[in-house]
């Protein structure tokens, strides 16, 4: 009987491995084919483990992609490779000619190079039809509705009774459901539109006001009334209300900045995507109230200027056995000075010790004698500048180590720009809770509706990378101790973290043989701290790498040491100190005369990028 129900199974296998798979597709002609198998048996026992389905899970988007070109019959057939040389494929800007590229390229004929053309444009279109059929398997289970624009309110979509809808370039949604669905009451009075806000914070005319508030508003108008503190302000919108059907549309954008969201639009998922800064930043900072003290205690005052005095020194000691260690010594010193919206900082650097490495000379191999001697000597004392200015969103550099380079088109006093738009010296880094929002919003690609960052995944996104900062520096890691409140984390702790994140493989994922850190913050917000960590030996790419630091920081200076070894191979010794203080000073300014170079290619001051139309 044993010996039957054996035949019988192996009978069972081998029919699953040679028949066609019930709800499975295959390419034609076959993947395991193409792959250079004999069968499906063969390919699936080789590279699967007789795992049948994980085959096809394997191949799906192969087959995916073989039926939208079956259904897309027509474009292929009307595809004209020479059109989409010149119009659509990147390399056609940069070649004088297809000939050129396919040259570089080898391609043997032009019918090969045409069938690559067609697969990549078909791979375009497919994957921009793939990408738009998970949007809006993604917009579904968020809440929107796939095909129409929609709204988003910290993470969830508002539901409408009549459509937000796209009107001269921007985004006009029915009034009721969004002020209320911002803490506000909507009524009518005298033919005007009243929505009514209790404690709010305010945007309006240049200036921001907490407190009650009113906003009075009509159809056929750009122009709103705000009423709060005893004042009243009249702001002109950049699009007109209008009423349909029933409702009375105003432009989203407008009304969410001035109640204190930040809006992005998502133009993948077709979403207006609107974040209550404040009201988010403060429940992540609920879970981070220790770290914020020190946080807080090195904030800036916006409307003080504060000077920082700073030097650096470094010991790099390159360890040989045979011939002896080589010690090379650097420093720096560098004075900052920065007000609320620009900076200024001037430094010098002792670098000498570079031109004493024995690679130096090789590396510079291309000059003269004199010219490297030069370099040389310019290195031990290399001057430097550096200004920003925000509201140009410009950075100025004066490096005069730049005209001792060779082939150099620098000259000692020239200024080369650099952009630095979107570079805020005061948002968020006062609280754990701003430095994740301004971070996420910041690298989020929200405005670009890339596949990997859209900005309607940005509230859970901060929710979760504060999840995940707390479970490290969160309010519960901390004991305390006297006047202070201590963190510690050991091995102990990391070995709990690898169990509880990769269970039985966690010895595989371990890259200590020691780790200890402590952080210990004072009630005034002064910390100290301490780490040390030792890497395993990992053999001759990876040597043991051990790492030593400790300082101090509080609102006026910064004390810190850091030793890095190698094994076998250097040893190298960071020291920094930094005092800051108030003062009347202000940051210092591009020269009148400066010759500024622009090696970014504007022919003119950029200015901010355009802001997306909702």
């Amino acid at each position: 009987m044993k010996r039957i129900i054996s035949a019988l199974l192996c009978l069972l296998l081998t029919l699953s491995l040679t028949l066609p798979a019930y709800g499975y597709e295959d390419t034609d002609p076959p993947q395991w084919q193409e792959w250079g198998f004999d069968s499906l048996e063969e390919c699936v026992e080789y590279y699967y483990d007789g795992d049948l389905e994980a085959y096809y899970e394997d191949i799906s988007y192969e087959v995916d992609y073989e039926n939208w070109k079956k259904a897309h019959a027509a474009e292929i057939q009307a595809f004209d490779p020479d059109k989409y040389w010149a119009e659509e494929y990147w390399a056609g800007d940069y070649y004088q000619s297809k000939e050129d590229y396919m040259l570089e390229m080898g391609f043997e004929s032009e019918e090969e190079f045409n069938e690559y053309l067609l697969d990549d444009y078909l791979w375009e279109l497919w994957w921009a039809d793939e990408t738009a059929k998970e949007a809006a398997e993604s917009k579904k289970a968020l809440g929107g509705v796939p095909g129409q624009l929609g709204v988003m309110l910290d993470g969830s979509y508002l539901k409408f009774d009549a459509q937000p809808e796209l009107k001269d370039g921007r985004t006009m949604v029915p009034c009721r459901q969004v002020l209320e669905a911002l803490g506000g009451t909507v009524s009518y009075e005298d033919g005007m539109a009243v929505c009514r806000f209790k404690d709010t914070v305010v945007t309006a005319g240049g200036k921001t006001v907490e407190g009650d508030a009113a906003l009075y508003f009509k159809a056929g108008s750009d122009v709103v009334t705000v009423r709060t503190g005893g004042q009243e302000l009249k702001v002109q919108m950049d699009a007109k209300c209008y009423y349909k059907n029933g409702r009375t549309y105003i432009p989203v954008r407008f009304f969410a900045q001035t109640l204190g969201c930040d809006v992005f639009y998502d133009s993948l998922f077709e979403t207006a995507v609107l974040l209550n800064r404040q009201a988010l930043v403060a429940e992540v900072d609920s879970k981070f109230t220790v770290l914020n003290r020190l946080l807080e205690s090195l904030a800036r005052n916006p409307s003080k200027n504060y000077k920082t005095v700073a030097s650096l020194g470094a010991d790099l000691t390159l360890l040989d056995s045979i011939n002896g260690n080589k010690t090379y010594n650097m420093d720096a010193s560098l004075e900052v000075v920065q007000s609320a919206d620009a900076f200024s900082v001037t430094g010098r650097l002792d670098l000498a010790a570079l031109g004493k490495l024995e690679e130096f000379d090789q590396l510079f191999a291309g000059m003269t004698s004199a010219q490297l001697s030069s370099l040389k000597s310019a290195l031990a004392n290399v001057k430097f500048k550096l200004i920003y200015d925000g509201k140009e969103g410009m950075m100025y550099l004066n490096l005069p180590l730049l005209a001792y380079l060779p082939e150099t088109e620098y000259a000692e006093d020239d200024w080369v720009a650099i952009p630095a738009l979107g570079l805020d010296l005061n948002e968020g880094a006062s609280s754990v809770g701003g430095l994740i929002y301004t971070s996420a919003t910041g690298l989020s690609g929200a405005d670009e509706g890339g596949v990997y960052y859209n900005a309607v995944y940005l509230y859970q996104e901060i929710q979760e990378y504060a999840d995940e900062a707390a479970v490290l520096l969160g309010d519960g890691c901390f004991q305390g101790e006297g006047g202070y409140d201590v963190l510690h984390y050991g091995m102990e702790d990391y070995q709990a973290y690898l169990k509880e994140t990769y269970g039985e493989d966690a010895d595989y994922y371990n890259e200590f043989d020691k780790l200890n850190a402590d952080l210990r913050i004072a009630r005034d917000g002064a910390a100290t701290f301490k780490v040390e960590m030792q890497s395993q030996d990992m053999g001759y790419f990876l040597p043991v790498m051990l790492i030593t630091a400790d300082g101090k920081v509080s609102s006026t200076g910064v004390n810190m040491n850091l030793v890095m070894k190698i094994k076998n191979t250097m040893d190298l010794e960071i020291r920094y100190t930094a005092s800051t203080s108030e003062t009347q000073q202000a940051p210092g300014k591009l020269p009148a005369d400066a010759n500024v170079i622009n090696p970014y290619g504007y022919d003119e001051e950029p200015q901010p990028a355009e802001e997306t139309t909702l």
